[in-house]
């Protein structure tokens, strides 16, 4: 508990600050982005595909998943910092979330990790982050963007879906629970 509580002091001092990281890496590029989505959504071997995704057409939850799953094992094998394949794997993971809930607190879940992401690879916690053996990608406003773009589209596939509004619900403050959850306890 103790930890938790170095951890937010030290986060919210790196807000204060205003801290914001886009280290020396390569720049995203949003056509190779969608690529990897398509990548995802052909089911081939890891690597950027040809052609472009339609990301304009809306996709059942399942198959969003699905395809990020792809990509999460693709990171997963040894591609963790390539961050073209990051943010079509948030993208894919976040639009996924989204279109199942329709839940609207989503649209704060990409900013608010890369704010921790930012923090922690400050305080040289980044490792608490990982999901798997490979390490976190750093910080990209880019990939954020991706992000919130995967929360809009999940949010437009859940109301074509359900013919509902989304609307704020607890399953993206759950989502993030169990994340820290799992790290902590």
């Amino acid at each position: 508990m103790k930890l938790i509580s170095i951890l937010v002091a030290k986060f919210a001092f790196l807000c204060i600050v205003g801290c914001v990281s886009n280290a020396a890496h390569a720049e995203v590029n949003d056509s190779t982005v969608r690529k990897w989505i398509t990548t995802g959504s052909l089911q081939i071997t890891c690597g950027a595909a040809s052609a472009d995704a339609d990301l304009t057409q809306s996709y059942d939850p399942e198959v969003i998943l699905t395809n990020w799953k792809f990509l999460k094992d693709c990171r997963d094998g040894g591609m963790s910092q390539d961050l073209n394949l990051a943010a079509a794997e948030w993208y894919l993971f976040i639009r996924g979330a989204a279109s199942s809930t329709g839940d609207t607190f989503y649209k704060q879940l990409p900013n608010w990790y890369e704010t921790i992401k930012v923090a922690a690879s400050a305080v040289n916690l980044s490792k608490l982050l990982e999901t798997s053996s490979q390490p976190v990608s750093p910080a990209d406003s880019k990939v954020t963007a991706w992000g919130n773009a995967g929360v809009e589209d999940g949010l437009r596939d859940y109301k074509k879906r359900t013919s509902q509004e989304p609307s704020l619900k607890t399953a993206a403050f759950k989502t993030g629970f169990e994340f820290i959850k799992s790290r902590f306890y």
